[in-house]
């Protein structure tokens, strides 16, 4: 079994002096001014000064991360176009106790980092010998508002993971994202720069970040409920995007992965069943383990459990329960063609402009399943055994589910309360 990677920050500083954007050469606004980043190239050291400054979480939100929301920047491995797989990136953040952070990246894969392979840290990854190559850090948060200054030479030793710096290379494709940070493990980008567009880090000065960062104040989703306790019901299960801060985040208190699952199309709703009733789910989650290796992300089997996190196949959590979802021999029956819901314009427009969480599912494109793969189908049965609370949750990433309340039936609820009625009758009588 494949242990998850858990990071331990190797770079940290104290906020000293705030900088702004005005204090570099160069400012560049990304995604609709939700995150800026600035530049001032120094040839006679042969380096580069960055200032990344984006939103950060709002305190008041009750989520369970220390370090919650991450910026990352960096170079695409392609020539011609934006390209996740193989970017090099930094990662950087401030966290609640005024601690900057930058952190040297490399992208193997568009899962989360597993033993050494998917969006990891330089010094995590698998084929060893990779070094985190940024320094003089610092930075500073304000409100909702962080700004992290690092610098990175144009060239390294680390000729594994780095990509190096052409400051006059006029059609450089660049990496960003933004998007929730785990306590334990880093989660793969959230959301990324979705147009091809090359930068030129040694054009002569411009500075373009005029407009100030938007950070929306918008208020979050709130988990719709399915009640299913009256009847044996079907479920479909998908995967798709988790609405960053305002869904998953919001949603299940803890940070995300960038994908969710859905049920039915809805962004990981709370289900409530019933002892005795049979729920059949219907899964189209994706069939293929070798994804998991670099490139891969899109197996997700789905099952039933007492873990709050999930993700047994990679967690190493030997005292998970599993209610549902594996047969006899331990294969995950909760696996099937990958067909998966999509961000559009209008659910970003939805999610950025505080619609509501019905505008968002709306927007959402369905694309057609990669394959033409029946899906995997498998039944559950809550007993008296099964918890009042159980979890649905992919078996290879964490925190891609949500809760299932579990309740007896109105007949067995009924039964025991006429049966503690006689009781406290009885009582009476013999005191009589």
């Amino acid at each position: 079994m494949l242990a998850a990677c858990v990071f331990v920050a190797v770079t940290l500083s104290l906020a000293s002096a705030q900088r702004t954007t005005a204090d570099y050469e160069n400012c560049k606004t990304l995604g609709e001014s939700r995150m800026q980043v600035a530049w001032t190239v120094r040839r006679d050291a042969q380096m580069i000064d960055f200032l990344l400054c984006g939103c950060a979480q709002d305190e008041s939100q009750n989520i369970d991360v220390d370090d919650d929301v991450y910026m990352a920047f960096g170079l695409s491995e392609s020539p011609m176009r934006t390209v996740m797989q193989g970017a090099d990136v930094t990662v950087a953040w401030v966290n609640r106790m005024s601690e900057a952070n930058a952190v040297d990246y490399h992208i193997s894969g568009y899962i989360q980092c597993v033993a050494g392979a998917g969006a990891c840290p330089d010094t995590l990854d698998l084929r060893g010998g990779c070094t985190n190559d940024v320094f003089d850090i610092s930075g500073s948060r304000v409100d909702t508002k962080q700004c992290v200054a690092f610098s990175r030479n144009f060239s390294t030793s680390d000729d594994t993971c780095d990509l190096p710096i052409d400051p006059d290379n006029e059609e450089q494709y660049i990496v960003w994202a933004v998007g929730g940070l785990g306590n334990t493990a880093y989660k793969h980008f959230a959301r990324a720069s979705g147009t091809d567009e090359p930068i030129h880090l040694g054009r002569s000065p411009v500075n373009s970040c005029s407009t100030p960062l938007v950070c929306p104040d918008c208020p979050p989703f709130s988990a719709i409920e399915m009640d299913v306790r009256d009847q044996n019901a079907t479920f479909l299960i998908n995967i798709g995007p988790n609405a960053l801060e305002r869904g998953y985040m919001s949603i299940a208190g803890q940070p995300g992965w960038g994908n969710s699952i859905y049920i039915n199309g809805t962004l990981i709703p709370r289900l409530r069943v019933v002892r005795g009733n049979t729920y059949t789910f219907i899964c189209e989650t994706g069939n293929s383990p070798d994804v998991l290796l670099p490139g891969g992300g899109n197996y997700h089997p789905f099952y039933i459990t007492d873990s709050r996190v999930g993700g047994r196949l990679n967690s190493g959590n030997d005292r998970e329960t599993v209610y549902a979802g594996f047969d006899d021999t331990d294969a995950p029956l909760g696996i099937g063609p990958y067909c998966e819901y999509k961000d559009s314009g209008a659910s970003m427009i939805a999610l950025d402009n505080c619609g509501s969480f019905q505008d968002y599912l709306g927007g959402l494109n369905k694309e057609a399943c990669r394959t033409d793969d029946p899906p995997g189908v498998f039944t559950w049965t809550p007993d008296e055994s099964t918890p009042d609370l159980v979890y649905y949750q992919c078996a290879t990433h964490s925190s891609f589910g949500y809760e299932i309340s579990v309740e007896d039936s109105a007949a067995v609820a009924l039964t025991g309360s006429l049966s503690l009625l006689a009781i406290m009758l009885s009582a009476t009588l013999l005191m009589l």
